[in-house]
């Protein structure tokens, strides 16, 4: 039997109201994605969820991506090499930060969302993004369907692609050296091991 192929995975909440708003508005800024930086330790990802959430965005109509790459953990880089797997798993991105500034605002369907993204050419917290509250949003990005966020999530699809191809892709960027490679792949793999996210995706849909 050929290896369980590593994944990442993303997820859409549609709360487009008519009339007064729904309880699970679903809504998020539009924003250009920053260059690496000093600190360019990207997540490894490359299973294609970025390309499929703008694919699904663009045919929602009036909905943005968010992505989690504007979530990563401010950290200093002799803790951040210090973590363990399991320990990437809760550090490397700040999934606290992210459901404080925006899932919840979006939940409660508040007018304005407002938070602050990492600035990965200066490899510090950046720019703060705030705009009304659109009608859709989709949010991609690792670990994202981590049992501390379901709850605030109305529907989840898991991207499925070979290691192969993601290690391939991971490579072609050039964000990360191969320590930081191996160190990304390792936490993923704990996540999905300790996690299960596959089992919280409504959808499972097969990487290109």
């Amino acid at each position: 039997m050929p290896p369980t192929p590593a994944s990442d995975e993303w997820w859409t909440c549609d709360g487009r109201p008519a009339g007064p708003r729904r309880p699970h508005p679903a809504r998020a800024p539009r924003r250009r994605r920053p260059a690496a930086g000093p600190r360019r330790y990207r997540r490894a990802g490359g299973a294609g969820k970025s390309t499929f959430a703008r694919a699904v965005a663009g045919e929602l109509g009036h909905a943005v991506v968010v992505e989690g790459d504007d979530f990563y953990r401010d950290l200093p880089d002799d803790e951040r090499a210090a973590l363990d797997p399991a320990a990437g798993v809760e550090q490397y991105f700040d999934w606290q930060r992210l459901r404080r500034e925006v899932l919840e605002p979006v939940r409660r369907g508040d007018a304005v969302l407002r938070y602050q993204r990492y600035d990965w050419d200066r490899a510090t917290m950046g720019d703060w993004v705030e705009q009304p509250m659109p009608d859709v949003v989709v949010v991609e990005g690792v670990y994202m369907l981590r049992p501390q966020l379901l709850d605030l999530i109305d529907v989840a699809v898991w991207v499925e692609t070979s290691e192969e191809t993601r290690l391939r892709r991971q490579v072609e960027r050039g964000e990360n050296d191969d320590v930081w490679i191996r160190r990304w792949v390792a936490a993923e793999d704990h996540y999905v091991a300790t996690h299960d996210p596959r089992s919280a995706a409504a959808l499972h849909v097969e990487g290109t």
